[in-house]
C-alpha cells in the first residue's frame, strides 16, 4: 500500500501540470473560437461548424507550452519520511550537545545517536537544486499518506469513470431500441431513403429502420450507419416532409457525423469538469443541426 501511495504522490504534481496547461490554453482557444462564430452567425454554416471543430481538436492536442504558472506548478511535491543516521550539524538551525550521559561520543560534524537505539527518523521534504538527483524513499513500515492533489486526481479518475460509465449506457440503449425496430428493405419510403442517399453521394447506404416508440429522428454508427425514424413521423408528414427530414439525416452520415460524435464523447470522458467544453459541445450540437 506504501508503494501505491508513495507513485501516486509522485504521479500527482505531473498529471495536476499538465492538465491545468492543457486545460487554460484549450479553453481560451474555444472561448475565442465561440465569439467569433457568434459574430459570424449570419455566415454560412460549414464555415461555423469547422471552426468549432477546431476548438474542439485543440482538447485533443497536449499543451504546446508549458509556462511556470498556476497553483500546481508552484507546490512542492509531498513530503516523505527518509531514514538518517546521521545529518550534517551545519545544517541544524538549533543547537544539539555532542556530549550528554548516556550518549556515545559523536563524529565532529554528526548528530549523537544514543546507545543501543534506533536510526533517527527525520520527515525530509523534497531537496531542491544538486540534491534533486537523490531519489526520497518513504521509511519502511510508516504508513504513507495521500497528498490533497494526489486524492484531487483520483476524483477526476472517478468522474471519468462514470462518464464513460454513463456514454456506455447510453449506446446500449440505443443498441436495444435499433433491435426492436424493423428495417426498412422495400416500399415507397425506403426508394426515398436510396434516391436521396444515391443524390448525396453515399457509397454505402445506411439502414433504414422504423420503431413505434415516439422518439426523435436520429443518424448514429460509425461502423454500420443506420438512420432510426419514428413510425408516427412516417405516417403524419407529407411528402415533401418526408423528404426533408430523410435528407437531413443523411446528410449527417455524408458529413461523418457519428465519428465527430464518437470523438467529441471521448474528449467529454476526459473533460468533464469543465465548464467551457460543455459550452462548446452545446454549440457544436446546435450548429451541426443548422448545417443538416
Amino acid at each position: 500500500m506504501n508503494a501505491l501511495t508513495t507513485w501516486l504522490n509522485q504521479l500527482a504534481p505531473h498529471w495536476g501540470g499538465t492538465l491545468l496547461q492543457a486545460a487554460w490554453q484549450s479553453s481560451l482557444v474555444a472561448l475565442v473560437l465561440l465569439g467569433l462564430v457568434i459574430l459570424l452567425r449570419r455566415r454560412p454554416s460549414p464555415l461555423r461548424y469547422w471552426l468549432l471543430m477546431i476548438a474542439l481538436l485543440k482538447f485533443a492536442i497536449p499543451p504546446m507550452l508549458t509556462l511556470p504558472t498556476g497553483l500546481f506548478s508552484r507546490m512542492e511535491p509531498p513530503a516523505a519520511v527518509v531514514m538518517m543516521t546521521s545529518i550534517d550539524s551545519a545544517s541544524l538551525s538549533v543547537f544539539m550537545p555532542t556530549r550528554e550521559k548516556g550518549l556515545s561520543e559523536a563524529a565532529p560534524n554528526q548528530v549523537p545517536i544514543p546507545n543501543g537505539t534506533e536510526p533517527v527518523m527525520l520527515a525530509a521534504s523534497q531537496p531542491s537544486g544538486s540534491d534533486r538527483s537523490t531519489p526520497v524513499q518513504p521509511l519502511a513500515g510508516v504508513p504513507a499518506r495521500l497528498h490533497w492533489l494526489s486524492w484531487l486526481m483520483l476524483v477526476h479518475l472517478l468522474g471519468m469513470n462514470a462518464v464513460a460509465l454513463w456514454i456506455l449506457m447510453q449506446m446500449l440503449a440505443l443498441g436495444r431500441l435499433t433491435r426492436k425496430a424493423v428495417e426498412r428493405l422495400d416500399g415507397p419510403v425506403f426508394e426515398l431513403f436510396a434516391s436521396l442517399g444515391a443524390q448525396l453521394g453515399l457509397r454505402r447506404l445506411p439502414r433504414l429502420v422504423v420503431l413505434d416508440s415516439g422518439i426523435a429522428p436520429v443518424a448514429f454508427g460509425v461502423l454500420r450507419p443506420v438512420v432510426l425514424l419514428p413510425r408516427q413521423l412516417i405516417e403524419h408528414l407529407g411528402p415533401a416532409q418526408l423528404r426533408a427530414v430523410l435528407a437531413h439525416e443523411l446528410a449527417h452520415h455524408r458529413r461523418r457525423d457519428p465519428l465527430a460524435i464518437v470523438f467529441q464523447l471521448l474528449l467529454l470522458v476526459v473533460w468533464w469538469f469543465n465548464p467551457v467544453f460543455w459550452l462548446l459541445g452545446r454549440w457544436v450540437r446546435k450548429v451541426r443541426e443548422d448545417w443538416a
